[in-house]
């Protein structure tokens, strides 16, 4: 009776545990389709794109950070400032751009924000976009990545 009782009492812990973590799985799966992330670097930018599902809206952000060797900013005062920016993010479905210059804000950075209507949003853009910072007669492109 004893070994009977210990048996089902090790199956219900089994059973039990197993749906525990069968439903912190499903709300993972949809945390991870409901947010977006993108990021990359290249030599002078770093850049993150993320799309989050929020109730019935899609919440779309571009972050872009000049990338500067803060230890000897003082040497060479050119790096400080750069001036107005230009970009544009393009992937599978999607084309997004300044329309005019851009100044940076803070420690160099620039960052937009939408919001839009999740029936009329797609967020099928692929594992890559790229985009392209253009400054002073310079451009970069920059490789973003979607984080799995």
């Amino acid at each position: 009776m004893k070994r009977f009782l210990c048996i089902l009492l090790v199956t219900m812990i089994a059973i039990l545990s197993g749906c525990s973590v069968s439903n912190v799985t499903k709300q993972e799966e949809i945390k991870n389709e409901n947010n977006i992330f993108y990021t990359g670097q290249g030599e002078k930018w770093f850049a993150t794109y993320s799309i989050s599902k929020v109730n019935s809206s899609y919440f779309e952000s571009l972050y872009i950070q000049y990338l500067v060797d803060r230890t000897t900013i003082e040497k060479n005062k050119e790096e400080q400032n750069i001036g107005p920016i230009e970009y544009k993010l393009v992937g599978n479905s999607m084309k997004l751009e300044s329309s005019f210059p851009q100044k940076l804000k803070g420690i160099g950075n620039f960052h937009t924000a939408t919001e839009m209507n999740a029936e009329l949003f797609n967020t099928d853009y692929g594992d890559e976009l790229i985009l392209e910072i253009k400054w002073k007669d310079k451009t970069e492109k920059l490789y973003l990545k979607k984080l799995k």
